[in-house]
């Protein structure tokens, strides 16, 4: 994926996100901490929003970090029900269980897609 691709996905799930909550910009920046202005340059994809600008609407929204950054290109294939399970029970974990499956599926893709870093 491109930066460029990023930044479009990045941008709709932000905006898709605020717009489900029928909220403006300047309502989620009243409800987040997060000046408006980065806000709408997130969703223009001027710019991504860092770990603590993610941690913040994520805890604006009441998801997770990880529900908050799943873009439609990261979702599952529907053909795919072991994984679907696997993100379900996640889904439904204290962040700090998200945080370690995360880093260790990470750890074994990156081992399997790369057998010497190991």
């Amino acid at each position: 994926m491109t930066d460029e691709q990023l930044r479009l996905e990045v941008r709709q799930r932000l905006r898709a996100l605020r717009e489900a909550r029928g909220w403006s910009q300047r309502e989620l920046s009243a409800a987040s901490g997060i000046n408006q202005s980065e806000i709408s340059n997130y969703e223009r994809g001027e710019r991504l929003p860092r770990l603590e600008t993610c941690l913040r609407l994520a805890s604006t929204y009441d998801m997770s970090i990880a529900g908050l950054l799943t873009l439609p290109s990261d979702r599952p294939d529907p053909d795919t029900p072991a994984i679907d399970q696997l993100v379900a029970r996640l889904a439904h974990q204290p962040a700090h269980i998200q945080r370690a499956a995360i880093v260790m599926l990470m750890a074994l893709l990156d081992s399997h897609e790369n057998p010497k870093a190991l």
